[in-house]
């Protein structure tokens, strides 16, 4: 259970546990502003006094030492009250001075709480938070990590198929080209024969065949452009070594 309530001049939070702390079976810890966090029963509570001022709350403790209390004396600092507990069975009371009632009551069920008192005017914002309850922060948080998760699946696929469009680059480029374009040469002068055959053949009906000639002279073109291009590249690559 998360929740913000009001809390108003001489208002107060009682908690029934103070025997759980002072038996350590739970612990509580202060923290003013952005401060360090002060244990309460190391650094604050002072044997035999039942009334502890830090800063600008008072802590209480009832003769009967199941009850602790904390109020504001004025509106100032904010407070940030961590507890953590092996004991369960115990409550959080929002206690109205005005009514001399409560007026909320939380059990604590769980292993970690918090309250915060944040100051705002002449009152302060009591935020109660259950750290074993899903956050809505913690769920944005999750929700950006799975975010640059699926970013991150997504480069990792792009680099794979830019490293292996530069495997069939270099592949290419070790490639006898010298060879190669003379066996393109050959297949360019008989091709120069088939094609006085179409010619011959034109008016018939074997369109087929031109379409198959068509697309091996765009091949041809193709490979020609890509072995001029990688021996360029060789032969530039040569001139930066002998230079």
């Amino acid at each position: 259970m998360n929740f913000e309530i009001e809390l108003f001049n001489k208002d107060s939070v009682k908690l029934n546990m103070l025997k759980s702390i002072l038996d350590k079976k739970a612990a509580m810890t202060f923290q003013l502003n952005n401060g360090a966090s002060v244990d309460y029963l190391a650094k604050i509570r002072k044997e035999g006094s039942r009334v502890q001022v830090y800063e600008n709350f008072n802590i209480s403790e009832d003769p009967s030492g199941e009850i602790i209390t904390i109020r504001p004396i004025m509106v100032n600092s904010k407070l940030s009250v961590t507890i953590t507990s092996r004991a369960f069975g115990n409550t959080i009371c929002v206690y109205r001075s005005a009514t001399k009632s409560v007026e909320k009551e939380i059990p604590f069920d769980s292993d970690c709480i918090s309250l915060v008192f944040v100051p705002q005017d002449e009152k302060y914002r009591l935020q109660f938070k259950d750290y074993n309850q899903p956050d809505a922060e913690l769920e944005r948080i999750e929700g950006e990590i799975s975010v640059i998760e699926r970013k991150k699946d997504e480069l990792a696929r792009k680099k794979k198929n830019a490293l292996n469009h530069l495997e069939k680059i270099e592949t290419e480029y070790k490639k006898d080209y010298a060879n190669l374009e003379q066996e393109l040469d050959e297949i360019k002068s008989r091709l120069g024969v088939d094609e006085s055959i179409i010619q011959y053949y034109k008016d018939r009906d074997i369109v087929p065949v031109e379409t198959i000639f068509q697309e091996i002279k765009l091949k041809l073109e193709d490979a020609e452009k890509q072995i001029r291009c990688f021996i360029e590249a060789r032969q530039r690559k040569t001139m930066e070594i002998e230079g």
